[in-house]
């Protein structure tokens, strides 16, 4: 919940006379200091004329104090109280009404979706849909939190906490004139490269297109050619078949281990054959698969391996993270990834210098010199803006998770109901909690009953790939484990910016669900 305080509430609480005369708005600022689901706000045409008051009453307060020494005074109380304050600017599209100011403050405001706290009439009499007194404020914030559902994923607030830097970003890729495969894709390709402790990284257009783009590149270096097998668990999101299906090569299903969800190993060899040349694995919900098993069948039988991590930004498997797992890896940017951009956007990550030049060539039309193309490629590149967007929030991505695996962690500890299966963990490095999914019999029932006490959920899949029409040859087959999992599964909210509060309310329901 964004709060921006008026030019007059911030005087109230810089003057000690004035705390003790308009002392609500001194409540109301130390319970939004306290309440975590807070952020305050002020707005940047306030900062001029806040300072010009400060140094205006200083002057009468301590005259003896220079006009200097006035500034240095409020410039100081300024900087303290921007330690509590992030600041809003002022948007150029703002709509001036008959006072300029207040024009400016409510532009500020609309552009963070804040609410005003003010003492000004005018002002509140004008806009009452986003402008409340110090007087009135709890009882607002009690009729919002009462109405409050817990969303499974608050993407809104989630971003919002980077909205200075964003803007920061933004400016710099217009002022930049450069918009596609500019200085911000260099960039995070580095960063996100040594995140993931791999040499290389490609920008791409979205994750379907960098595992699709692995797999042309293998092919054009000759490590593949059209209706080889790749093994692919079966329990996996759709787009991970479409990548092998578009590149004419031929996926095998491969059973998942019915406590990660994800690839059993112990069902991976029955299912080479001679046309097999690489093992896709998918580092599901979050969490890592067993990599030195799979490895141990790869190097056997002179298998790639090529990692999903679409959902994996930042797991560990022992003391390499994903993205640095197999011989190349595809990553998505979906803004509901824990790595999300404001878009669409997707990585690849490898150790290969063939391959990385390959796949730099294929993502622009196949040409890595203007208007000579050596191979038929795609239209697929990381655009400037969403990489700005990237680099400011790869460096909260490790903070990101670790408030996820708190998240996971009272989850796991807390929830006690014997109808409610929860996810097995191997080690917590393993996993970075892009979704907490638990099983439920009576999956239907929960779901609507979670949602009837506020509580949003989501099925991460409820029908399997090899069900989905669009693979109507696969319809009749059976996949025992895949259909149980895909029949039982329901995501629990979860994300780096959800309250102990909201999570502790999901076990208290989950625990008295009969």
């Amino acid at each position: 919940m964004n709060i921006l305080f008026d030019l007059n509430i911030l005087l109230d609480i810089s003057s000690e006379e004035r705390k003790s005369k308009f002392t609500s708005s001194w409540h109301v600022y130390n319970f939004c200091l306290s309440e975590p689901s807070i952020t305050l706000y002020l707005s940047s045409s306030s900062l001029d004329n806040f300072e010009f008051i400060l140094i205006s009453q200083l002057k009468k307060v301590f005259p003896e104090l220079s006009l200097m020494g006035c500034k240095k005074v409020a410039r100081k109380q300024i900087g303290e109280l921007l330690k509590h304050f992030m600041i809003a600017k002022t948007p150029s599209y703002l709509e001036l009404g008959d006072d300029i100011e207040d024009s400016q403050i409510v532009a500020s405001a609309k552009a963070i979706n804040a609410t005003i706290v003010t003492r000004d009439t005018e002002m509140l009499q004008k806009y009452p849909d986003i402008a409340v007194h110090p007087d009135m404020f709890f009882n607002y914030f009690k009729s919002i939190q009462h109405n409050r559902s817990i969303s499974f994923l608050d993407l809104k607030y989630l971003n919002m906490q980077y909205h200075t830097q964003y803007e920061k970003a933004i400016d710099e890729v217009l002022n930049s004139g450069r918009y596609i495969l500019g200085s911000q894709v260099e960039s995070f390709e580095r960063e996100f490269a040594e995140y993931c402790g791999a040499k290389y990284c490609i920008g791409v257009g979205n994750g379907l297109d960098a595992l699709r783009l692995i797999l042309m590149g293998y092919k054009e270096l000759g490590y593949l050619k059209a209706k080889d097998e790749i093994l692919v668990p079966a329990n996996t999101y759709i787009a991970t078949i479409l990548a092998i299906t578009y590149s004419d090569l031929k996926p095998v299903l491969v059973e998942p281990d019915i406590r990660t969800y994800l690839m059993d190993p112990t069902k991976i060899e029955v299912k080479v054959s001679e046309r097999t040349k690489l093992i896709m694995v998918v580092h599901l919900y979050g969490q890592t698969c067993e990599m030195d098993k799979i490895k141990e069948i790869a190097r056997k039988y002179n298998l790639l391996i090529v990692e999903d991590s679409a959902q994996s930004h930042g797991a560990y498997y022992k003391d390499k993270k994903s993205g640095n797992l197999g011989n190349a890896s595809g990553f998505s940017f979906y803004p509901s990834k824990n790595l999300g951009a404001l878009g669409d956007a997707g990585a690849i990550t490898t150790n290969d210098e063939d391959l990385a030049n390959v796949i730099r060539a294929l993502r622009n039309y196949g040409s890595s010199k203007k208007y000579e193309n050596p191979y038929k490629g795609l239209n697929s590149r990381l655009d400037e803006l969403q990489a700005a967007i990237l680099r400011v929030k790869l460096r909260y991505l490790d903070k990101e998770i670790e408030n996820r695996r708190k998240i996971a962690e009272l989850y796991l500890s807390n929830i006690k109901n014997k109808k409610i299966t929860l996810p097995f963990l191997r080690e917590p490095s393993n996993h970075v909690w892009h979704l907490f999914v638990v099983r439920a019999g009576e999956r239907e029932r929960l779901r609507k009953y979670l949602e009837d006490n506020g509580i949003e959920t989501m099925i991460h899949y409820p029908i399997p790939p090899h069900k989905q029409l669009a693979y109507k040859e696969w319809n009749n087959e059976r996949y025992p484990i895949t259909e149980k999992i895909h029949k039982e599964v329901l995501s629990l909210p979860i994300s780096g910016v959800q309250s102990f509060e909201d999570t502790n309310k999901v076990i208290d329901v989950i625990n008295d669900f009969k």
